[in-house]
C-alpha cells in the first residue's frame, strides 16, 4: 500500500480521508505506524459521528473532541500496539500518566479527560464492533452449501470386517456454532479469533478425514469428498487471511 501521506492532496483523496489524514498526521513515523493511527482515525472518527447524533452540547462534544486527540496521539506514542483493535480502548482511561505529563495536569483537565476515556470505552462495547470496514466476508453461502453437501455425504468406514458408518454431523454443528457471520455476533477481536480459529481447525480435521477416506469402486462418492476437501480448505484459507486483518 502506497504510503498516502507522501502527499495530502484532497483531490486524490475523499473529503472524509482526507480529513482523517490531516487528524492523525502527528501519530505516526512511517508506514506501518501509519496504517494502524489510519484506521485507528478512520474509527475515532465513527466515534464523533455518534457525539453529533446525541443529545449533547457543541461545548461538550467539543472537549471530548479535544480529549479523543489526545487519546489517539498518545496510544500511537505509548502504547505499543502493532495493529489496531476497538478492544485498545475497552478498559480506561487511556495513557493517563502520559497525559498528565504531556499535556495538562489540573483536576479539570484529569477530570475531563477520564470522563472521555468512558464514553469512548462505552461506544466500543456498545458499536465498536458494528463500525469496522474492513469485514467483508462473503463466506456465509459457501458454508452452509459446504455444511449441507457434509451432511448429505453417506460414506462407510471398515473397522476389522465390519462396516461403520461416518456421521459428520458433530463437525457440521461445530462449524455452524463457530463461524462468525457479522462482527455484530460477538463482543471482542478475541472472541472473534478464537470462535473462527475453532471454525479453522474443524475445517482442517474434517479436510484430513476426507483425505484419508478411501471409496473403492465409487467415482461418485470419490468426487464428492474431493470437491468437499477441497472447499473446506478454500474456506479455511480465506477466513485465516480474514483473521490476519482484523
Amino acid at each position: 500500500m502506497a504510503y498516502i501521506m507522501e502527499s495530502h492532496n484532497a483531490s486524490q483523496i475523499s473529503p472524509r480521508k482526507y480529513q482523517i489524514e490531516s487528524y492523525i498526521r502527528d501519530w505516526h513515523w512511517d508506514e506501518k505506524s501509519h496504517t494502524m493511527s489510519f484506521e485507528m482515525g478512520a474509527f475515532l472518527f465513527g466515534f464523533f459521528d455518534s457525539l453529533y447524533e446525541s443529545k449533547l452540547s457543541d461545548k461538550t462534544i467539543t472537549k471530548h473532541e479535544s480529549n479523543v486527540w489526545c487519546i489517539g496521539n498518545l496510544t500511537c506514542s505509548y502504547g505499543y500496539h502493532k495493529d489496531f483493535s476497538p478492544d485498545i480502548f475497552k478498559s480506561p482511561p487511556f495513557q493517563e500518566i502520559e497525559f498528565k505529563r504531556k499535556f495538562r495536569d489540573s483536576a479539570y483537565a484529569l477530570q475531563s479527560y477520564a470522563a472521555t476515556c468512558n464514553k469512548l470505552a462505552k461506544y466500543v462495547q456498545q458499536e465498536g464492533w458494528k463500525s469496522l470496514p474492513d469485514y467483508d466476508f462473503e463466506l456465509s453461502d459457501d458454508i452452509d452449501d459446504f455444511c449441507v453437501g457434509l451432511s448429505l455425504l453417506k460414506v462407510e468406514t471398515r473397522r476389522g470386517k465390519q462396516k461403520q458408518p461416518v456421521d459428520f454431523s458433530a463437525q457440521v454443528k461445530a462449524i455452524v456454532e463457530s463461524y462468525v457471520v457479522e462482527l455484530r455476533d460477538v463482543n471482542s477481536r478475541d472472541e472473534f479469533l478464537e470462535r473462527m480459529g475453532r471454525c479453522c481447525e474443524t475445517l482442517q480435521a474434517v479436510a484430513d478425514q476426507l483425505d484419508s477416506m478411501r471409496f473403492e469402486d465409487d467415482y461418485f462418492r470419490t468426487k464428492i469428498s474431493a470437491q468437499l476437501k477441497e472447499d473446506a480448505l478454500y474456506i479455511l484459507e480465506i477466513i485465516e487471511m480474514t483473521m490476519m486483518d482484523i
